[in-house]
């Protein structure tokens, strides 16, 4: 039974070549879910810890760069940053799947905060992503290997199910766009009292 079947139409059928099969998730951001999971499990309290929103990929204007350049938003953004305590203890994770490599940019986040005393872990499983924080000092619950291993199993699975949507023997089916319903809506009275007061016309 596939883990997403819940989400899933499957037939065995090939992809047409005119449309380019979906999935659910990208393999880092796959990994991204999973190491989210693990973390909530495995993690000993207290702690905090976030993933960093994706690059903008190309969508950003001219405009929206300068100014986020100019609020403060830096360039070369790793994934994840977790935060324990005490005593207090944070790093920054950068999550990595196949051949992908880290960027100028992260290289040079990575170095300067290797500087500041907090070297980034860089991973490209599951594994990796745990024994560096291990390594960095990070504390996890006694049962941390099943965790650990019901992650990678879930991972592994999810990268399957990929592949089948990609050789087309999962088709998964497109929903439709859904309309939201309107954001605000004024009742006769205050309808009443906003043209009374000439705010509405």
């Amino acid at each position: 039974m596939s883990l997403l079947a819940d989400r899933m139409v499957c037939a065995i059928a090939p992809v047409s070549e005119t449309e380019t099969p979906w999935i659910p998730h990208k393999p880092e951001q796959r990994f991204s879910v999973v190491l989210r999971r693990f973390l909530r499990r495995a993690l000993k309290q207290p702690c905090w810890f976030t993933a960093i929103h994706d690059a903008d990929g190309g969508t950003r204007t001219d405009r929206q760069r300068i100014r986020d350049k100019e609020r403060g938003i830096e360039s070369g953004q790793l994934d994840w940053e977790v935060h324990q305590g005490p005593p207090y203890l944070t790093r920054k994770v950068e999550l990595k799947r196949g051949t992908n490599k880290t960027t100028d940019n992260q290289d040079s986040t990575i170095a300067k905060l290797t500087v500041c005393g907090a070297k980034p872990i860089v991973a490209w499983t599951l594994r990796e992503a745990y024994e560096g924080m291990v390594e960095a000092g990070f504390r996890f619950e006694a049962n941390v290997a099943t965790t650990l291993q019901h992650c990678e199993a879930l991972l592994d699975a999810w990268d399957r199910e990929a592949e089948a949507i990609k050789a087309g023997t999962i088709i998964k089916k497109r929903r439709a766009p859904q309309k939201s319903g309107p954001r605000f809506l004024a009742g006769k009275r205050f309808t009443a009292r906003a043209r009374k007061s000439g705010v509405m016309f």
